[in-house]
């Protein structure tokens, strides 16, 4: 894991407190069904990929004003430094919830 990685998993640890250190989560993909058994650390990467997506998915497209680019570009961002998370912490979940 790289120290970006290490410092967005601790900003992200804070944003999300109802995800209970210790505790194991199941996230599903909406599109094909797969179950996958998290941690809390990775319950919380998939989360933040999951958050980006849909916000990405609310603004309206396409993008028309200089304020919209930039809610998209921070949607993105935020999709992708989650999903990239989630690869480095399980890579399998990453295969069965995001790829």
């Amino acid at each position: 894991m790289t120290k970006g990685q290490e410092n967005l998993l601790n900003k992200i640890t804070q944003m999300y407190p109802a995800i209970v250190e210790g505790r194991f989560y199941q996230a599903q993909n909406p599109y094909s069904g797969d179950v996958v058994k998290l941690n809390s650390n990775e319950a919380r990467a998939y989360q933040y990929a999951i958050e980006g997506y849909q916000k990405y998915l609310s603004i309206k497209q396409p993008c028309k004003t200089n304020k919209e680019m930039k809610e998209i570009n921070s949607a993105i961002t935020q999709y992708d430094k989650g999903k990239y998370l989630l690869l480095a912490l399980n890579s399998n979940a990453y295969r069965k919830l995001l790829d």
